[in-house]
This record gives C-alpha cells, structure tokens and sequence, in this order.
C-alpha cells in the first residue's frame, strides 16, 4: 500500500503528468503538505501518438486550501479505503498559450488537466472532485484515459445540476496507460475547480476495505462476497435488548453475504477484508437488515413502518455512536445496515440515542462508570437510578435485567 503526495517543489520542478509517475500497486494521493494558500505553477502536456509530453505554459498552477466543508474532510472510495483531506488543489483558470494541445474530447481547446498518472497496469481511477462555474454556468470535472488508441476512455461528473457538488467520479482502463484528471472548461475564482483525493487501484489486486471512522464503529452489508475480518477489526449482528433501552451487540465469527452487520475497530483506520469461498454462520437473533441497493425509508413518527416494526440506524451522538429511530424520507446508503425489531427502542434519560452493549458484558460503548459493591443502581450512562423501572441496569459492575 503507497499512500503519494503531490504538489510544492515537486510539482514545479517534476510534475505529476504523462508517464513522469507510474504506478503499479494501490495509490492514493492527497495534498495535505501543502501550504495553505500557496499557489503551486504546473507544466501543461500535450497529446502526441498516444504519449504525453510536456508543454511549458507560463501562469496557472493550483491553490491549496481548507476542504469547503471544514477544516478536514473524510472520503471514502469506491473500493471503501477511506482518507481524511486537510487540503484540496483548486484552480479557477490556466493561461490559454497552447491549450488546444492539452487533451482530446470534449471543447479540447478548454479542456484543464489538474493531474496524471502512468498506469502501468490495468485498473481502475476514483476521483473526488468539486466542479466550478464560470459565467453562472456548471462546468464538469472528469477522468480521461489514454491507452494504446487514441481514442480516450472518459468519466464525466454530473454536470447538469445547477449546484456545484463534491462527487467521486471512477473510471476503468482495460490496458495500462494515463489517467488524466481535469475540468472541462475554466471557472471562476470565487467557484474553482477543485481536486479532493484521487487513488488507483490494479483491476489484478483489487481488494475490499472498510473504513471505521471516528466513533469506532460501523455498519456493513456485502451482497456478493463472504469475508474474514482481520486483526483488530470485531463483526457483530445485533438485536434489541431486553427492557428495550439498549441495542445488544452478537458476536459474530467473520461476515456472512447478505446480512447485516456492525464492525468495530480502531477510530479513523482502514481494515482490508479477504474474501472467504464458505460463508461463516449468521449471527443467531440477528435483527440487522441490509438491501442491495439504497434504502429510503417509509415511517411514522416513531419510526414505525409497514411491517408494524420499529427502524433505527446507527450515528454519532457527541461522538459516540448510538442507534436513532429513522425519520420518514431518510435514505441509507447501499453496503450499510438498520436495525429492524419489534421492539420500541427508548434512550435513557438525557440521551438523544440507544446505546449500545455487548451480549458477555456490561458496559456499552460508553464507559460505565461505578463503585464495585456499592449498591448503587446505574443506568447504562453511568447515572445513578433511585427507582430502577423495566429495562436494562447496572449494579456491582454487573448487568442487571428488570423485567
């Protein structure tokens, strides 16, 4: 695994077009070491019999600054590896000198490459990428491929819609050759074209990962492929717990295609799951469901739906992560997972969402904390209970149902 920068010297001195960067294995590039508001000049290419070669242009180049969304922001790729960008490349316009050189395709003569690798084997380009406007008009951002014909392969972002949109763009090369990753026309300063994150992947070595973010836990569904979870990273099914104010998690020995399940790891970290030929056991009582395709809801108020059940699925509540009762319209993305139950799920006392706990423990993702052998009830926050009512407890460190 190679994780590449770009940018600063190396892009005015060497930069990262035509064949100058080939890569074989999996790469990822981001700009995270570059100086925020620095401005960083490039050398233009030009097509020639299916190799590129360079064109020095004077002026244009990249600014690097803050993703629009804050000071980072996380993506995770279409092979699910994940990266959190501090900087991404901008450029609102390049000087016109030679720029009908620049690439084939559509308006050649606008056409802006950002950025290029040589492939030096088969595999596939994804592309985070925010497209500008000029003139109150949406331009597009895309991915273009040289191989061996001179006709490119090319992946065009959306660019009918009125609002500039982050959105991975991902193309497939069949041969070995250069992905090039640009805008079609220049933008306007106030709303350049922007480059987020850009990795390669070889179609021979092409693996799954997940990317556990910062609350240390995730949702996962595949609908193709059974996997054995590798060291460091736990899968769970899951059900609602007796008393109904918790989500009790199941241990499960790897995943199952087609089901359900809640991965825990280490926050912020990328796991690569191997596929398996047999499918391991379903987590017995697992109440997690998935669908191949993306899910839309349609509930009542207390997230009640057609089948008479109750839906939740997991978020972060102050950074913890927690089960929600969905609300009506909302859309899980496919590859995840919701909790279905009978059950009606009710948080503790000062508590937005469901907490959850492990089935042989008696804590939950927040640390529970007591006195060993004081007496005392606790909810499963660590809040003392006078009068503990129907549900789920702790007392003397250990779990307590009340019936």
């Amino acid at each position: 695994m190679t994780t590449a920068w770009v940018g600063g010297v190396q892009a005015q001195e060497t930069p990262n077009f035509g064949g100058q960067v080939t890569v074989s294995t999996e790469t990822t590039w981001i700009f995270d070491n570059e100086g925020d508001g620095e401005t960083t000049g490039i050398n233009q290419t030009s097509h020639n019999n299916g190799l590129w070669n360079r064109s020095k242009t004077s002026g244009g180049g990249f600014t690097f600054t803050a993703p629009d969304e804050g000071a980072t922001k996380t993506l995770i790729f279409g092979d699910g590896y994940g990266v959190t960008v501090s900087k991404i490349a901008c450029s609102s316009d390049f000087n016109n000198t030679n720029m009908s050189t620049h690439y084939a395709g559509d308006n050649e003569n606008e056409a802006r490459p950002f950025f290029a690798f040589n492939a030096s084997v088969p595999g596939t380009c994804y592309a985070y990428v925010k497209a500008g406007s000029k003139n109150n008009s949406v331009k597009k951002m895309r991915i273009q491929f040289y191989g061996k014909d001179e006709t490119p392969e090319t992946k065009n972002q959306d660019g009918s819609s009125s609002e500039v949109k982050l959105e991975e763009i991902v193309l497939t090369s069949t041969q070995k050759g250069v992905f090039f990753i640009g805008g079609t026309a220049s933008a306007d300063a106030s709303t350049p074209n922007k480059i987020y994150a850009i990795r390669f992947v070889p179609t021979e070595s092409a693996s799954k990962y997940v990317y556990i973010g910062a609350t240390g836990y995730m949702t996962f569904s595949d609908a193709n492929k059974h996997y054995s979870t590798p060291t460091g990273l736990s899968a769970y099914g899951a059900k609602a717990a007796d008393g109904g104010n918790a989500v009790e998690l199941i241990a499960a020995t790897n995943i199952k295609k087609q089901n359900g399940y809640i991965l825990k790891g280490t926050p912020n970290t990328n796991y690569k799951l191997t596929e398996l030929a047999t499918g391991p056991t379903e987590p017995k009582g697992n109440e997690l469901k998935r669908q191949a395709s993306a899910k839309t809801f349609s509930v009542d108020g207390d997230g009640k739906d057609s089948e008479n059940k109750y839906n939740y699925i997991l978020a972060a509540d102050n950074g913890v992560a927690k089960f929600f009762a969905v609300e009506n319209g909302t859309t899980l993305a496919v590859g995840k997972a919701w909790l279905q139950t009978t059950t009606q799920l009710t948080p503790a006392a000062g508590s937005r969402g469901v907490s959850i706990i492990f089935a042989d423990e008696a804590t939950g993702i927040e640390a529970v904390t007591t006195q060993q052998g004081d007496g005392q009830w606790y909810n499963l926050q660590g809040q003392k209970v006078a009068q503990p009512a129907k549900g789920l407890f702790i007392k003397n460190g250990k779990k307590v149902i009340i019936k």
